[in-house]
């Protein structure tokens, strides 16, 4: 079972105003508690599914370069309660990885606790890894940008 996946994303902006975009993105799907503050996001909040959602600067262990030499600068770390429901959890990290996407440009990676790549965005190409572990089909849905579906491309 995956408990946690991190979003890594390429971008230009100070960790306290990603921090914003984020919760700004988050409150109206109710990922996030309606009353959260930036920077609560920063030290981790827990939503009413059980998930624990905390923006952060990658860990430098974690932040590699990726085969084409980018480095992420910002993430959104997510956590699975063991208890919580798994599948309302999973379609909040959905929701806020595809609405974070159509929002913020640049390059990004969805990566979960055992390496796995379930979505990269290089140079405006979206790519989600073939196996529907993760995007099911409803959560493709939520994808505004045209993508492919690939394994090997996204190998780290």
């Amino acid at each position: 079972m995956i408990s946690s996946y991190r979003f890594d994303l390429a971008i230009d902006l100070p960790l306290d105003t990603f921090a914003r975009v984020v919760r700004d993105l988050a409150r109206p799907a109710a990922i996030v508690p309606s009353g959260t503050r930036a920077t609560e996001l920063l030290a981790g909040v827990v939503n009413t599914s059980g998930l624990w959602i905390r923006a952060e600067k990658p860990d430098p262990v974690e932040n590699r370069a990726d085969t084409s030499g980018r480095v992420p600068v910002a993430c959104i770390r997510f956590r699975l309660a063991e208890l919580g429901d798994e599948q309302r959890q999973a379609d909040d990290i959905a929701r806020l990885v595809a609405d974070t996407l159509a929002s913020l440009p640049g390059d990004a990676q969805l990566i979960s606790e055992h390496r796995t790549v379930w979505l990269r965005r290089r140079d405006n190409d979206l790519v989600l890894n073939a196996d529907n572990t993760f995007w099911q089909p409803h959560r493709q849905r939520l994808l505004l940008e045209p993508f492919e579906r690939e394994t090997a491309s996204l190998a780290s």
